[in-house]
This record gives C-alpha cells, structure tokens and sequence, in this order.
C-alpha cells in the first residue's frame, strides 16, 4: 500500500511513472533538424503539432508511426 501523512491507501498495484512521457516519447529528448535547422524540441515547445500524428510542418523526412495526436486504438496489430 502507500502511506500519507493522512492515511494508509492499500492497492493491490502501484505502477511507478516518474517522467513518464506517453505524449512526445523520446521525439524531444532527440536533436531533430528540419528545414532550415529548426529543432523539432523548439517548434514543439508550446506542445506538439502534427498531421494526423505522422508528419511534422517544416520536417518532411520525419515519418512517425506512432506520434502525437496519433488515434491510438485505431492501430491494426498483426499476428
């Protein structure tokens, strides 16, 4: 369980995810250059943009399977 200063919580998980990042993964944790030398970190620094959760303005080859804005359930899985 965990133990507040107010209370005694009893679960019978506790998934841990300190800095755990399901929105940009490692995308801004990677020095990206678009056009121009455009970091992919600075045009994200207000949150990430994109089109349809695969392609980036001004980063014509950054082709992403799974990025931001992506429709997650929306994935064929394979056997």
């Amino acid at each position: 369980g965990v133990q507040t200063s107010d209370d005694h919580y009893e679960f019978d998980v506790i998934v841990y995810a300190t800095g755990f990042d399901a929105f940009t993964g490692a995308f801004d944790r990677i020095d990206i250059r678009g056009v121009d030398g455009q970091s992919l970190r600075d045009k994200w620094s207000e949150g990430p943009v994109t089109y349809l959760g695969l392609l980036v303005h001004g980063f014509p080859n950054l082709v992403m399977i799974s990025g931001p804005q992506t429709a997650a359930t929306n994935f064929p899985r394979g056997a």
